[in-house]
């Protein structure tokens, strides 16, 4: 659960999967948080993104340019968020020199490929940001893999001590997965990420087979189904001897990107009784009249009849 109003794509209840990695905090421990992730989409079948963040970068930039505690606390929304009013009306308020402002806005534009760390090194001046910068480099060095870096993500930078992720896959404007590296309430340091598995289950869909529709026989226990896809068995009622036709189960394998339909029964020869709880092969003799009726939900009528000779010795008997 989260606590906060629900929005387009981000829902208040969802639900997750994911791995939390205890006790270590190195490049390689976040290198193989990567890996993982990366595994676990790719078990699936999902082709994604990989995207790095450092929300203690920005604030350490902040931190150089001399700006208060407080005052950093609203600008990393805005930062985060890559509002250029924003940024620019808070700079006004705050009463920030105009270079700061400039740095306010190459923060929201650090985002690429490995040159962004370049970037991003000319901008640190201080320890905290030289020092995020040359983790993300390890970080990237033993992961050896396709990454995206986007330095100019801050949020949750209070909670989250180190490298944070997100990976995006096509079709979804929300990453699938998310995660990073904090600092549990003894000190000891943890990582981990977690995949959402409504969002997975958006990315799939597009990527799974045609789904198979089944036809259910036109009779079951008396009643009359009709010959709709996905229709089941109205199971409760009362059981009478069911008449048999030429087909238990009809299958229908469909063409075409579109959903399958279920094929009717041929229709019976000129002249013949109608039955809906028998489907005859054309020409084949009517089995007899009818024993008894019963009018089954949806006014569907069910007709069991006496069993003709093919059938002699196949019917069961009655049911209690």
């Amino acid at each position: 659960m989260r606590t906060q109003t629900s929005e387009l794509g981000r829902l208040r209840e969802f639900n997750q999967v994911g791995v939390e990695l205890l006790g270590v905090d190195t490049p390689q421990s976040d290198a193989e948080l990567l890996h993982l992730a990366a595994a676990a989409l790719s078990e699936v079948g999902v082709s994604a993104q990989l995207e790095l963040g450092f929300p203690g970068f920005v604030d350490a930039v902040l931190e150089d340019a001399g700006l208060p505690e407080d005052a950093r606390d609203a600008l990393h929304d805005a930062i985060d968020r890559k509002s250029g009013a924003d940024l620019d009306l808070l700079a006004t308020q705050a009463a920030l020199a105009p270079e700061i402002t400039r740095t306010l806005h190459d923060l929201t534009d650090l985002y690429g490929g490995p040159e962004v760390l370049d970037d991003a090194a000319r901008m640190a001046r201080g320890a905290r940001a030289q020092a995020a910068v040359a983790h993300l480099r390890a970080v990237a060095a033993h992961y050896g893999g396709p990454l995206l870096f986007d330095l100019g993500v801050s949020r949750r930078y209070g909670y989250y001590t180190g490298v944070t992720f997100r990976a995006y896959a096509d079709g979804l404007n929300q990453p699938v997965l998310g995660g990073g590296r904090y600092a549990l309430e003894d000190g000891l340091p943890g990582a981990g990420f977690a995949i959402g598995l409504e969002r997975l289950t958006g990315v799939l869909a597009p990527l799974l087979p045609p789904s198979r529709k089944w036809c259910w026989p036109s009779i079951w226990k008396g009643r009359w189904l009709p010959g709709r896809p996905g229709s089941q068995p109205n199971w409760p009622g009362p059981r009478i001897r069911p008449s048999y036709g030429p087909s238990a189960l009809r299958v229908a394998s469909g063409a075409g990107p579109g959903a399958p339909t279920c094929s009717r029964p041929a229709p019976l020869p000129a002249g013949a009784a109608h039955d809906p709880g028998r489907h005859p092969h054309p020409g084949s003799p009517d089995p007899g009249p009818a024993q008894r009726t019963h009018s089954g939900r949806g006014g569907h009528a069910a007709v069991a009849r006496r069993p003709s000779a093919d059938h002699a010795g196949k019917i069961p008997g009655p049911a209690p």
